[in-house]
């Protein structure tokens, strides 16, 4: 039974993967054929700037968490910014470039057993503050 601060909660503070509204254009390297990518906003808005993006959660925590759909042979351009990254492979291996590209580190995708049997991985994403959630 919804309440007014669970009705609350969830307008603000759940994203629902079904929800989510992956953008092919979000970075300008992915108009470059090695670039290729969708980039699904859940929390924060980040450094996209394009207001059509704006993420379910778009309250400023502090972070931001994307789904970034990658095909085969796409991905980003070499870059550096001040803000962590964190990647984790749902399906297929990630290969991330380190320093100039001369290192590199290969990530094996998420193995949970829910890809075997065709289940979502993530259902909803929910994002609750010790103070919200009293």
């Amino acid at each position: 039974m919804k309440n007014e601060l669970t009705a609350k909660i969830e307008a603000t503070r759940v994203a629902r993967f079904q929800d989510l509204k992956p953008f092919s254009l979000a970075f300008v390297d992915s108009l470059l054929p090695d670039g290729r990518k969708r980039n699904a906003k859940v929390i924060g808005k980040g450094v996209v700037k394009n207001p059509a993006m704006s993420p379910p959660i778009a309250e400023d925590h502090g972070f931001t968490v994307s789904w970034i759909l990658v095909p085969p042979g796409g991905g980003a351009g070499l870059h550096s910014h001040k803000t962590p990254e964190i990647f984790i492979p749902i399906n297929g291996v990630l290969t991330v470039l380190i320093e100039d590209g001369d290192q590199e580190i290969e990530l094996q995708r998420l193995n949970n057993g829910a890809a075997e049997r065709r289940r979502p991985v993530l259902a909803a994403l929910a994002l609750l503050s010790q103070k919200s959630a009293r």
